[in-house]
């Protein structure tokens, strides 16, 4: 049975290299589809098989053209993606952006660590919203 992807959505190069090195290390197997803008991960979304939708997103708040507001508001809107948790996971840790966030669906809202040990327990963290990895 082909598990369920985690959806990493990043502009920022280092930043996505760095969560996919800590997802990696906590668990060799697990399936990390990646994208580097909003409108490449709402087109993947629009696209993949509902069987195949992601377990997880997390989805950068601060990028060009479609911010994580946007692209979490179109994730929202659709029903295939209505289980699946997506956390904004942003450099910023204003709690109004952060509540404004959760007001308009994000499961969490996650402070990037500047420490890869804080990232690994983050990550820890996400792989156990997925239950099929």
């Amino acid at each position: 049975m082909k598990t369920s992807p985690i959806l990493i959505v990043d502009d920022d190069e280092d930043d996505r290299y760095m969560l996919q090195h800590a997802f990696k290390t906590l668990n060799q197997k697990v399936q990390l589809e990646v994208k580097s803008n909003g409108e490449d991960a709402i087109a993947y979304l629009e696209e993949v098989p509902t069987e195949h939708c992601p377990c997880l997103i997390v989805l950068d708040y601060n990028m060009p053209v479609l911010n994580g507001k946007e692209v979490l508001k179109h994730i929202c809107s659709m029903e295939k993606m209505k289980d699946t948790p997506t956390i904004i996971f942003s450099t910023s840790n204003s709690s109004d952006l952060a509540e404004e966030c959760i007001n308009s669906g994000a499961f969490a809202f996650k402070t990037k660590p500047a420490l890869l040990e804080e990232l690994l327990k983050l990550a820890e963290e996400f792989l156990k919203l997925c239950k099929n990895n």
